[in-house]
């Protein structure tokens, strides 16, 4: 009897060879992406955690052998690089299980170890080379289990060339820490929360206050008065503030119920401080700069300035129609002040504003903080596939999977697409980012597509139009290039509620809807702007021209930004 299984396992395999058996079934996907490090979470005891959890240290030219971890455990080992070291990992599966080896780093200031500089995986000997560390700091090597039977391994840390790292024997450490870690004797990483202990605000710092025995960043006025009604009362200077609480926090003296009163002015009449007089009324006396911010109301100012002074509470810095994502850039110091160079994934990106990876509050309501290569935080507005999104940006994943206005960044050499068989792309991806339906794309260059306007004979007047939502300096701004608009109409269509720009003199006109507008009444909203149409805002006269608010080309300088913007620059004469 003890051969009947032996007999049944030949006949099995007599039948396969004679054709009638099945091919087995194929072993399930193995998904080895690995997990993001920019996570944490609260373990049972009520402390901050993060994800990933180091069980040692390794020092350059150290080996370790252990057990594997169990899958979906996310431990490994902490190891202390600079920037420029070359290290390699090597692991060695004693085994036949599958496993994932990632690296990720360096370290931020509260743990966190966010997104993998690389990862591989397989079975018997990994390596993971050729990644030049980007910076002085500490780094984490996730070995992690994704199938097979326990087993046991051999890792490896070699960098031959490399010198040993500063506070390279620091305790490894799972403590998510808001506030920063603590710092020992040796000015090293200790593994515990820094605090600042108190007995009253008296204890901290100016902008802290003592809560549950530890000095801790003071809320804003906004923050602490955020569910605060709209009651509008008025200060002894005039101004008008949004509610009690906030002007209170302000310190702004004793209140009365109400807006301030549109005061006259004049000689004998002087304005509250922190107003000036124009055409005998008291306004504000704000700053020039443009430095858009968004009420709670959800209108746009200019600045700061003159959100405060009309009495609106402060939502979030940039528009209210998401982050100014208005100015093409290489880095930093093409952007203004308060901006960074949002890259995208790659390649040349777009001016934004910055904010902290992790915290849902340092974009506003309307737009997303993503993480870039380098580790600092962008704001990115939300968008669904189908949105289009501002120009030279898409809506495309970001290194999570969300899905943002994102710079637009093509690679060279793909095929060209038409587009209804009239507007000729480089490739898809192009057309994509231009905000063209797939379904309007046929494959290769366009036929019978009319000449190409060249932009370097635009009209120098100011006439400007509403394409696809953006406001253009002229129709041939709105047509040229190889973005050409879809829809075109006359410039109120950029607006939610339509302005006046009919004027009988210069003082009509003013710069409104966060300065960018030269028009006879207030315009709430933000609208966006191409590039010459920044030209005439910067360094174009807003006044009355033809009965119509306009800029009036008088700068010199106008001319050559005009030039730039549109592709072409003629040296000055």
């Amino acid at each position: 009897m003890r051969s009947a299984p032996r007999l049944l396992a030949l006949a099995g395999a007599l039948l396969w060879a004679l054709g009638c058996g099945r091919p087995p079934p194929a072993p399930p996907e193995v998904d080895d992406t690995p997990p993001d490090g920019s996570a944490h979470y609260v373990d049972g005891d009520g402390v901050a955690r993060t994800l990933l959890t180091p069980i040692g240290t390794l020092a350059y030219g150290d080996r370790v052998e252990d057990e594997l971890p169990p899958p979906g455990a996310l431990v490994g080992y902490e190891f202390a690089g600079s920037a420029g070291d070359a290290p390699a990992l090597i692991v060695d599966i004693l085994g036949q299980t599958r496993i994932s080896l990632a690296l990720y780093g360096p370290r931020d200031d509260e743990g966190l170890w966010g997104r993998p500089l690389g990862h591989v995986s397989g079975l018997d000997v990994l390596r993971l080379s050729d990644m030049p560390l980007p910076a002085d700091g500490h780094y984490f090597i996730l070995v992690r289990v994704l199938a097979g039977p326990p087993a046991r391994f051999a890792l490896q840390l070699d960098c031959p060339d490399c010198d040993a790292a500063v506070c390279a024997d620091v305790e490894p450490c799972d403590l998510y820490c808001e506030q920063g870690y603590a710092i020992d004797d040796a000015a090293c990483r200790a593994c515990g929360c820094q605090e600042n202990p108190c007995a009253g605000d008296d204890e901290c710092l100016a902008n802290e206050v003592c809560r549950d025995g530890v000095c801790r960043p003071a809320p804003s006025c906004q923050e602490r008065c955020g569910g605060a009604p709209l009651e509008p009362v008025c200060d002894p200077a005039g101004r008008t503030w949004p509610n009690r609480c906030i002007a209170e926090c302000e310190a702004a003296g004793e209140l009365l119920p109400g807006r301030c009163a549109a005061a006259g002015c004049g000689p004998d009449d002087p304005c509250p401080d922190g107003q000036r007089c124009a055409s005998g009324a008291c306004v504000c006396d704000c700053p020039d700069a443009l430095e858009p911010v968004c009420a709670e109301s959800g209108r746009t100012f200019s600045n700061r300035c003159n959100l405060e002074c009309a009495g609106e509470a402060l939502a979030y810095e940039g528009p209210c129609n998401g982050p100014p994502l208005t100015t093409a850039c290489e880095d930093d110091t093409a952007c203004s002040r308060g901006q960074i160079c949002a890259r995208g994934l790659d390649g040349p990106g777009l001016c934004t504003l910055p904010c902290r990876p992790g915290d849902p509050r340092s974009c506003g309501d309307r737009a997303v903080c993503t993480q870039q290569s380098d580790g600092r935080g962008v704001c990115l507005p939300p968008c669904r596939a189908d949105d289009r999104c501002q120009e030279a940006s898409a809506c495309l994943p970001d290194r999570r999977g969300a899905r943002l206005c994102m710079p637009c960044d093509c690679p060279e050499g793909e095929a060209p697409v038409c587009a209804d068989g009239r507007v000729e792309y480089p490739s898809r991806c192009a057309a994509r980012c231009a905000g063209v339906d797939e379904a309007r794309l046929t494959p290769g260059a366009c036929e019978d597509a009319p000449a190409e306007i060249d932009c370097q004979r635009c009209p120098m007047q100011w006439e400007p139009v509403c394409a696809d939502g953006v406001i253009r300096a002229t129709l041939c701004d709105a047509e040229c290039g190889d973005r050409p608009a879809r829809e075109i109409g006359p410039v109120e269509a950029c607006f939610r509620e339509a302005p006046s720009f009919e004027c009988r003199e210069d003082a009509d006109c003013e710069l409104t809807g966060g300065g960018v507008v030269c028009a006879a009444e207030p315009v709430e909203g933000q609208p966006m702007i191409g590039p010459a149409t920044r030209c005439f805002v910067g360094l174009g006269a807003c006044g009355c021209v033809e009965g119509r608010c306009g800029f009036r080309p008088e700068a010199r300088e106008l001319g050559m930004c005009l030039d730039r913007s549109r592709g072409a620059f003629r040296p000055m004469r």
